[in-house]
């Protein structure tokens, strides 16, 4: 039949032999009675059709139309053959079928499929391959000719292979389920069951995967698990949720992240973890310096039961991963809101507002309230930084560091003299606007860094300067201050309630400690001030003892808690009450008292002053100045109305 076999759903049809260019129509309802030109639907056709028994169409050519209400094609559906229902209008076949999308940005093929003409349902049994122009994910709308136009001029495609497929065009849903795989340019998809939802526009509004989603990032290897996902276009967006329990690893498993929920912006090419977000690094991705700041030698604080001590643990409310794109070649992971960092081998915590962690340097940043603790240790600082490349930590902006001293460092603060009881609980605190750490190295920097002592909650000691630096291995080794050092020290009271204050005054100070820990050599170098302050209780006096010189060098006996000698050298001037006493050179000797002025000394008093002497000694104990050498002179003030008086060699107190 050459003719056009116009048929309505409700019409009897009876048909013999063989048909040529069968069509079967299908109108949209009328929108009045009085309407007459129905609008098509959908029109089935074939190039050949042979009757069969019960009211069935054997078509061979099969090709399916489907339109939309204003008249505009939609899908085109073809097949070699199929069996067609004329009362329940079902076509069923078993062999290759094709469907493609006006537009020509969807199409579909498969093998084995049912349709029904009354609801446009059509299902894919086998073997199904859906491809996606790439300009499809990115259009907002698929109806216009540009759309076509720019779909056709690129050349990606997605394409969606699945066990079966169900095309609703009345719901605007295609469902793929059964092993589905999303094969994209930029990443690969598998889950178990795909819906494509389009709005009556016939815009892409989302794509839902369920049931164990897995996406690979082909850039990088890495690949994201999750329950569900979903994808969805807003405002030039093109973003893909990730929920019910979502999951990123790298390729080779050395970092994971979680959170409740994971967004993937395509453009950005950033993953967004927001609700419990927890990021975990293997702890080789940093150097041991980096987190441990010297490790105590005894640890009293062992890692968590259970706890994966090979890893370093991020937790937050909000992570980003900035995955490789064009211009950033490496992962950059930013953790916003309550950042903890945790290390369990290390026994280590730090906190902080925002964290940011660089791949290709395994560099993490810690900012904003950052605070690090490691037992009964702990650095507070507005940022840190660990870099794995350069194996620095770094603590900038008003740091404050709280270390408990113990070894070497508790002797040489404590000492075992009578009066200063051996110390249990010193601590060390120092505030800087940056602190420095690398191997056995720690440094301070600032407008002025102040260190502080403390024995329990009473203050041993402090020391101001512009740079500290602290020089370490399982011991103590050296520290070293620099610009504008001032250096302070408290002792407890002595007998009868007499207190003592030491302080050193100068530009350089550094403290070398012997390998035998018994005793520690102090250098203080230009503008060298120091002075001792003696309170004695009523009635007697309080002793205020001065120091000047350009170099001062000082051996510390820190078992002994007491200075074994000091060398004073470059303008020296020593002043004590009313005496007053100059020279090249100066050397002071604990184990007679005596300090031994020398290269032109000079010294003066209330009532006169010494000259011309070889050597002068200032015996401690007594007070007394002693001039030696030939030609030592001794000049007295006379009472008022006498002369003067010149005396050779004569001691005075």
């Amino acid at each position: 039949m050459a003719a056009l076999l116009a048929l309505t759903a409700q019409a009897q049809v009876t048909i013999q032999g063989q048909l040529k260019n069968f069509k079967f129509p299908d109108y949209y309802p009328a929108a009045s009675p009085r309407q007459t030109n129905q609008q098509l639907r959908t029109l089935l056709s074939g190039a050949q059709a042979w009757q069969q028994p019960g009211g069935q169409v054997q078509i061979k050519g099969l090709r399916i139309e489907t339109f939309r209400e204003d008249g505009r094609p939609e899908l085109d559906v073809k097949a070699a053959d199929c069996v067609f229902d004329i009362r329940t209008r079902e076509a069923v076949g078993a062999g290759r079928l094709e469907v493609s999308s006006a537009n020509g940005l969807y199409a579909l093929e498969g093998e084995g499929f049912r349709w029904w003409q009354s609801n446009a349902m059509l299902v894919v049994s086998n073997r199904v391959v859906a491809t996606l122009r790439r300009g499809l994910l990115a259009a907002r709308s698929l109806d216009t000719a540009a759309l076509t136009n720019q779909a056709a001029a690129t050349s990606e495609v997605v394409r969606v292979s699945s066990d079966r497929c169900e095309f609703d065009s009345q719901a605007f849903r295609a469902v793929q389920s059964g092993h589905v795989k999303v094969d994209d340019p930029q990443m690969e998809i598998g889950c178990e069951t795909l819906r494509v939802q389009f709005s009556p526009a016939r815009r892409l509004e989302q794509l839902a995967a369920e049931g164990g989603v897995s996406v690979l990032n082909k850039a990088d290897g890495s690949r994201a698990t999750a329950g569900r996902a979903l994808y969805e276009l807003n405002q030039d967006r093109e973003t893909i949720s990730m929920l019910d329990r979502p999951l990123w690893r790298d390729r080779d498993g050395r970092q994971e992240a979680r959170a409740e929920r994971f967004v993937f912006d395509r453009t950005s090419r950033r993953i967004r973890g927001e609700g419990g977000a927890e990021m975990r690094l293997m702890r080789g991705n940093f150097t041991q310096p980096a987190l441990g700041l010297a490790p105590s030698a005894n640890p009293t604080q062992a890692p968590p039961q259970g706890a994966d001590t090979n890893q370093i643990v991020i937790t937050s409310d909000t992570l980003a991963l900035d995955l490789p794109a064009p211009g950033r070649p490496m992962r950059t992971a930013t953790a916003e809101g309550k950042v903890v960092i945790a290390s369990a081998a290390d026994a280590m915590r730090a906190t902080g507002d925002r964290a940011v962690y660089r791949e290709d340097t395994g560099a993490i940043e810690l900012l904003d309230h950052a605070v690090w603790t490691a037992g009964d240790r702990w650095v507070r600082a507005k940022a840190f930084s660990m870099d794995r490349t350069n194996r620095v930590f770094t603590a900038r902006g008003k740091a404050l560091a709280h270390f408990p001293l113990g070894g070497a460092v508790r002797s040489l603060a404590a000492g075992n003299a009578t009066n200063r009881p051996a110390a249990t609980n010193l601590v060390l605190e120092v505030e800087s606007e940056e602190m420095v750490y690398w191997t056995n190295t720690l440094v301070f920097l600032g407008d002025r860094v102040l260190a502080r002592l403390y024995e329990g909650p009473r203050l041993r000691g402090d020391l101001g300067c512009g740079r500290l630096t602290v020089r370490f291995s399982n011991r103590l080794e050296r520290i070293e201050a620099e610009t504008r050092v001032l250096a302070q020290e408290y002792p407890p009271p002595g007998a009868a309630g007499r207190q003592i204050t030491n302080m050193l005054n100068c530009e350089t100070l550094t403290v070398e400690m012997a390998p035998d820990e018994r005793s520690a050599r102090l250098t203080a170098a230009t503008n060298v001030q120091a002075a001792q302050v003696q309170l004695n209780p009523p009635p007697a006096r309080t002793v205020v003892t001065e120091l000047t010189c350009g170099r001062l060098t000082a051996l510390y006996l820190p078992k002994a808690g007491k200075v074994e000698w000091i060398e004073a050298t470059e303008h020296v001037a020593v002043a004590q009450e009313d005496k007053r006493a100059r020279a090249g050179r100066a050397v002071y000797s604990e184990a007679d008292g005596r300090a031994v002025l020398s290269d032109h000394p000079y010294a003066e008093f209330e009532n006169g002053r010494i000259l011309n002497a070889t050597e002068l000694i200032w015996n401690r104990t007594t007070r007394a100045f002693r001039g030696v050498g030939a030609g030592t002179r001794i000049e007295l003030k006379p009472p008022a109305g006498g002369t003067n008086l010149s005396l050779p060699l004569l001691p005075f107190r």
